[in-house]
Parts: structure tokens; sequence; C-alpha cells
């Protein structure tokens, strides 16, 4: 995620539309669950947010490693 320098490579960030679209299993209100929930389910603390101004992206390497690991989802 994040090149040794606080770099983020931008071509793996995605919007909540974007990797819903790419991952055709997961619906957006899930995914927005997830994200609203963050805190408590370790998403926060993965590395796999990236807030720029008031938006949020999703580091697809980030997520994937957070989903591999059990996602801590309830």
């Amino acid at each position: 995620m994040n090149e040794g320098d606080g770099r983020v490579d931008h071509t793996k960030l995605r919007t909540v539309k974007q990797i819903v679209a790419e991952a055709t299993w997961m619906t957006e209100g899930k995914m927005r669950w997830w994200l609203f929930h963050r805190d408590a389910n370790g998403l926060d603390q993965s590395g796999a947010i990236v807030r720029v101004g008031g938006r949020i992206y999703i580091h697809v390497d980030g997520f994937q490693a957070w989903l591999a690991e059990g996602s801590r989802a309830a």
C-alpha cells in the first residue's frame, strides 16, 4: 500500500461503486456497512481505507488482505 515514504499507489484506489463492480459477489450495501463499522471490524486499522478530503477510497490490496484475514465482520 504505502511505498515506505507515505505515498499511496493511486492506481490501486477504488470508490465503493468501483470495488462493488469488480467484486460481483458483494453488494454496495454490504460494502457501506463494512465502512460504517470500520472501527469495530478492523477495516480502518488494516490500512485499506484512504481518506482524501471528504471522500473515502478503498485500497484494493489492503482490502483483499483484510478479507483474507477473516475481516472480523459480523
